[in-house]
């Protein structure tokens, strides 16, 4: 090999490192964004779900005020983030 063929070899691997690199860190970025969103779909669905089940108790309406409070301090229940909250802090402990 030539010298020339030598620089020309080593510039197009350190672009294709450059390029791996930012290609893998928007990767990797992309799927942490996706997997947040997964994660609160399924949160607001569990909490849409557990309020649900708080009105059958309570014979609250859709739109009656005081369902927090009640979930809370009457039936003692966590919204669906403090419940995992707690969970990993058990865990953790």
């Amino acid at each position: 090999m030539t010298n020339g063929e030598q620089k020309w070899l080593a510039q197009a691997l350190q672009l294709a490192i450059v390029w791996y690199n930012s290609s893998k860190r928007t990767l990797i970025k992309n799927l942490k964004t996706e997997a947040t969103n997964t994660v609160d779909d399924t949160t607001a669905k569990l909490q849409r779900v557990l309020n649900a089940a708080a009105r059958v108790v309570s014979n609250f309406g859709k739109y009656d005020r005081g369902l927090t409070h009640f979930r809370r301090h009457v039936l003692h229940w966590l919204d669906v983030t403090g419940r995992r909250r707690f969970r990993l802090f058990v865990q953790v402990y």
